[in-house]
């Protein structure tokens, strides 16, 4: 099951080596290559409070996975949050560039996402961003297109992320070491903050 398509606004791309080209896990055999990317989202807002990001994207993810698994939600969230089955990760756990008070999202998607710069054109005539303009990195700022979905099947239970658009935002520090979004679905960038919705989340995510 596929939930709504999310743009996240003013997030920072990470690990982008299958961004434009893509790969699999640990490049195994045999495994379906995919086009993917990390975003990081800060935990707190300007303001110190919790950012509402946050709280838009955990109800999102619960919003799905009740839709999913209906009665047994929440000991289905246990169990994936135990297993890391979750797309939204604690980036505190983790020890790499710029990670730290961040949670971040792992988007992947078969097919090749859109790629557009800060002023994204037309449907008939969209500003693409290719590779080798390297306008796209690691530690630069984006507006990500994304779209949740969950796996209910004989490989097991998981809730993933589609990578469906990728718009360049600002530039930052680079950090060391299903279908596809439209470009009618982005706007110039403004300098808005960041914000996809409001509403409380479940503790289940947290």
């Amino acid at each position: 099951m596929t939930g709504e398509k999310l743009k996240l606004k003013n997030v920072r791309l990470a690990f982008t080596q299958n961004l434009f080209t893509p790969g699999s896990y640990k490049n195994e055999p045999g495994k379906k290559k995919k086009y993917s990317a990390k975003f990081l989202i800060p935990k707190l807002g300007p303001d110190g409070l919790v950012n509402p990001v946050v709280v838009a994207i955990k109800d999102e993810l619960m919003r799905l996975a009740t839709l999913e698994w209906k009665d047994k939600v929440e000991q289905v969230i246990k169990e994936l949050r135990a297993e890391n089955k979750i797309c939204l990760y604690d980036g505190d756990i983790k020890s790499y560039d710029g990670y730290a008070g961040h949670y971040y999202i792992s988007a992947s998607n078969e097919t090749k996402p859109l790629y557009l710069r800060a002023n994204p054109g037309t449907k008939d005539k969209p500003n693409l961003i290719t590779e080798e303009s390297g306008e796209l990195y690691s530690g630069c700022y984006v507006v990500a297109q994304i779209s949740f979905w969950t796996q209910n099947n004989s490989f097991g239970k998981r809730i993933n992320a589609n990578l469906l658009g990728v718009q360049f935002y600002r530039p930052g520090e680079a950090f060391s070491g299903g279908g596809t979004a439209s470009v009618d679905e982005f706007e110039a960038v403004d300098g808005e903050t960041n914000t996809v919705g409001g509403g409380s989340a479940s503790d289940l995510f947290t």
